[in-house]
C-alpha cells in the first residue's frame, strides 16, 4: 500500500494550529505510520497532540461505504438539489 497515499498532509501554520484545523492526519500503511510516529516523537508536545494517524486500508473501506450511503440517499431522494425547484 506504500506509495498509494502521501505519508502525511502538510498544514501550514504559524505558532499554533488554526482553530479551523482540528488535526494533522497521516494516512499510510501501518509500517509507514509507525515510522512517522517515531520520527515525530521528538517534536513539541502541542504539535504531537495535533497529529492523527489513519491506516490507508481503513480510509479505502470507509470511502467505499460512504459512497454506498451517498448512493442510497440519492436513490431515495432524501436530499433535494439546490438547483431543483
Amino acid at each position: 500500500m506504500a506509495g498509494l497515499f502521501p505519508p502525511y498532509y502538510p498544514v501550514q501554520f504559524l505558532g499554533s494550529i488554526s482553530p479551523t484545523v482540528q488535526k494533522i492526519i497521516g494516512v499510510s500503511d501501518v509500517a509507514q505510520l509507525e515510522k512517522i510516529r517515531q520520527e515525530t516523537s521528538a517534536l513539541p508536545e502541542n504539535f504531537r497532540k495535533a497529529l492523527g494517524f489513519w491506516d490507508a486500508f481503513e480510509v479505502k473501506e470507509i470511502h467505499e461505504k460512504l459512497n454506498d450511503v451517498v448512493s442510497s440517499i440519492e436513490k431515495l431522494k432524501l436530499v433535494r438539489s439546490e438547483f431543483e425547484r
